[in-house]
């Protein structure tokens, strides 16, 4: 099992986000983020995913990635190990989409997902 933090950096404070600091936890897999997500405590309400994020994620203050690490998560010491990950998540996300375009009967759809007229 793949369990990534990255390194925290320094971020601005909103209403939303009141904390100084903020990093990411990720997976390989999607299971895998939220099976640990739940271990440490996080609540599924609080993930980023598809589409609206480039890769799935748990956004992390430094006590939590604190908690993370202690429970085995990998710490990348740099973001060039992160772009890593997101490259292979990527990867993998272009692979599903391809296979989720062929419809029964190796089909593909038409751009825009509308059926034929």
């Amino acid at each position: 099992m793949g369990v990534y933090v990255d390194p925290l950096v320094m971020c601005p404070r909103s209403k939303r986000w009141p904390w100084p600091e903020s990093c990411h936890l990720l997976a390989d897999t999607p299971k895998e983020l939220h099976a640990f997500a739940a271990r440490i405590g996080l609540r599924h309400s609080w993930y980023q995913g598809l589409p609206h994020h480039s890769i799935p994620h748990y956004d992390l203050t430094a006590g939590v990635r604190a908690r993370a690490v202690a429970a085995g998560a990998v710490e990348l010491k740099t973001h060039a190990a992160l772009g890593a990950a997101i490259g292979k998540a990527k990867a993998d996300g272009r692979a599903r989409a391809a296979i989720g375009k062929t419809r029964a009967g190796g089909r593909r759809r038409r751009k825009g997902g509308r059926r034929g007229r």
